[in-house]
């Protein structure tokens, strides 16, 4: 199970995702483009997608529920697991 650990973002403006960047080296483990995944981080896991960003690279977002379950905030560094091929949001 791919494993890597990065900083949290969000993204500008009002309302703007909260998200890890997934390392070239990571996200080469999974399919180009928009992947569905299984994300882990500390004892929180939920069924998500690798998603583009416009620069080449990807990212996990970070919906609310997670963060709030794990204390997170923007800054913060995390360790993330991904599982390739689960369906769901």
């Amino acid at each position: 199970m791919p494993t890597f650990t990065a900083e949290i973002h969000r993204f500008p403006g009002p309302g703007g995702w909260h998200y890890v960047p997934v390392p070239p080296e990571t996200a080469d483990h999974f399919a180009p483009g928009m992947t569905r995944v299984a994300a882990r981080i500390g004892a929180t896991h939920w069924a998500t997608s690798l998603l583009p960003k416009g620069d080449g690279t990807r990212f996990l977002a970070l919906k609310a529920a997670v963060r709030k379950s794990e204390g997170l905030h923007e800054g913060d560094v995390v360790t993330v697991e991904l599982e390739p091929g689960h369906r769901g949001g």
